[in-house]
């Protein structure tokens, strides 16, 4: 996707989605730091969109290359975090769909900083719902 048609998507999403009051109200988060990391998230979204394939490791810890096929994203609605769900397809072709979020840490090093999270999300069933539908949307999930 070329450079410009990601700048105005991105401008889109997050006008469409970020609720800056509430984030800075639940996530504790004072109008400085919304700052930063709003400026943070549209790195992180330009190189979702750019990104074609990840390596993982896979359960025998040998190395697999997978392609990114489709993405959704969706920002938890009351606190800065952001889930996102992959198509992801295997050397053979096989495809499985991978749930995964980032989130604004909280202490050490990377305080104040977009992560991607390490373990698997708690999401609220709501989000959850929105984030299938965009999936469908997308053609992602049937």
């Amino acid at each position: 996707m070329e450079e410009n048609k990601i700048k105005k998507k991105i401008e889109e999403w997050m006008i469409k989605q970020i609720n800056k009051e509430k984030w800075i109200k639940n996530g504790r988060l004072t109008i400085e730091e919304f700052e930063k990391i709003s400026e943070d998230l549209e790195r992180i979204m330009t190189n979702l969109y750019r990104r074609e394939e990840i390596e993982i490791k896979n359960i025998f810890g040998d190395k697999e290359r997978l392609k990114i096929k489709n993405f959704v994203v969706l920002p938890q609605f009351n606190f800065p975090k952001l889930f996102v769900l992959q198509e992801l397809e295997y050397p053979h072709h096989r495809r499985e769909i991978r749930i995964g979020y980032y989130i604004v840490a909280k202490k050490g090093k990377k305080k104040g900083k977009w992560i991607w999270g390490q373990f698997n999300p708690h999401i609220p069933k709501e989000d959850l719902k929105k984030l299938i539908e965009e999936a469908k949307k997308e053609r992602i999930l049937c």
